[in-house]
């Protein structure tokens, strides 16, 4: 059953966002722990095993395509032609 925006109310979705703040705040200390700087990027579905987390200042990716799939580090070569 998919999330429907509607359905959640803001007091719901403030609770989300406090949970989701520790989360946050170590996945912060892990990017200053190898001097990542700038925009880091997460994108993950709860319900299948999907995630995919980039950094901007790199072409490197860390993904998974889903709960049986393995998890895969994976790098965006770019050369002009």
């Amino acid at each position: 059953m998919g999330f429907k925006p509607d359905e959640m109310s803001m007091e719901k979705f403030e609770e989300l966002a406090m949970d989701l703040n520790p989360v946050i705040k170590s996945m912060e200390a892990v990017l200053n722990k190898y001097g990542i700087k700038g925009i880091a990027s997460l994108r993950m579905s709860a319900d299948d095993g999907y995630f995919s987390f980039n950094m901007h200042c790199s072409e490197w990716e860390y993904s998974k395509s889903g709960a049986e799939a393995p998890a895969i580090i994976s790098l965006r070569i770019i050369k002009e032609v």
